[in-house]
């Protein structure tokens, strides 16, 4: 009798990108309204930005960090698969608590933000131990957000540049169990 040894097998992309996302969003709302509840303390008044807003905001950029670790270490093929299956599943269980009415336009105009972000995003360097911050992707992503939620506070910025590499580092940690 052979052992059962399906489990060292990796994941496909098709089955990996839902159930990877089923995990993230499980410990992601209490998460990002801890994110959000250090935004507005360190803004010191009221925000610009709603904290739905802010939850898309985050979600796009966890996804844009998962992108990365799945490029990375598993290839472009995988990666594509991958993200198409992620973000279906990230449409469908959004647009599932939505009005019927309002669940095509909620994919349609999450697909283009993530899309567009993704775009943004993509043209920013990791940073390095030796170089300034600026330019970079958690720097960049920080600086945004602070902006578009009216805070402008360099504390909050360092804030946001923290939570952004501890993101990234979460989803390099979930991509290593595929």
């Amino acid at each position: 009798m052979t052992p059962d040894c399906r489990f060292l097998q990796r994941a496909t992309p098709e089955e990996a990108g839902p159930r990877i996302v089923a995990m993230f969003l499980t410990e992601f709302i209490p998460g990002v309204a801890t994110e959000y509840g250090l935004l507005k303390e360190a803004s010191g008044s009221s925000m610009k930005m709603e904290i739905g807003e802010f939850q898309m905001d985050v979600l796009i950029f966890s996804l844009h960090c998962l992108d990365r670790t799945v490029l990375a270490n598993f290839g472009a093929e995988y990666r594509r698969v991958f993200m198409d299956h992620a973000l279906s599943f990230v449409c469908g269980a959004f647009s599932s608590v939505l009005p019927k009415n309002a669940q095509e336009g909620f994919s349609t105009g999450f697909e283009k933000h993530y899309r567009t972000r993704q775009c943004e995003y993509s043209a920013m360097m990791l940073p390095l131990a030796d170089n300034s911050p600026k330019g970079t992707l958690f720097y960049e992503y920080a600086v945004r957000l602070c902006r578009d939620a009216g805070v402008d506070n360099p504390v909050a910025v360092q804030l946001m540049m923290e939570e952004a590499f501890a993101i990234f580092k979460m989803m390099d940690a979930v991509t290593q169990t595929l």
